[in-house]
């Protein structure tokens, strides 16, 4: 929460954060002060990230923006999961949700 708010004193939007700090780093940064949270998972996955909730859970938390990014490009059918995920949280939610999806050339570049 410290580094948050050098951030934000020195006129960054926000910063990146694991949605477990969510709750900490809004008490000391404010509720304007923009929260993206990776580590976004569906389920447990079994992979190298050790601070990883659902979505539901960062949402509770607080989080503006979640970056759900392994659980489309790991994904047998990432447009069709990608799509199924806007549906369920975007719409219900709100619309801060960033997609990790194949281009063409087989690389991975953010939608929002």
């Amino acid at each position: 929460s410290s580094l948050a708010l050098v951030a934000k004193n020195n006129g960054l939007d926000g910063v990146v954060c694991s949605a477990n700090e969510v709750p900490l780093v809004r008490d000391v940064c404010g509720k304007d002060f923009l929260l993206v949270t990776p580590g976004i998972r569906l389920m447990d996955m079994g992979d190298d990230q050790k601070r990883v909730v659902t979505p539901q859970k960062a949402l509770r938390l607080g989080a503006d923006c979640l970056v759900l990014g392994r659980p489309i490009t790991q994904s047998a059918r990432p447009m069709a999961d990608s799509l199924l995920l806007s549906r369920k949280y975007i719409c219900k939610y709100f619309q801060n949700i960033a997609f990790a999806v194949p281009n063409l050339c087989g690389r991975h570049q953010i939608h929002e």
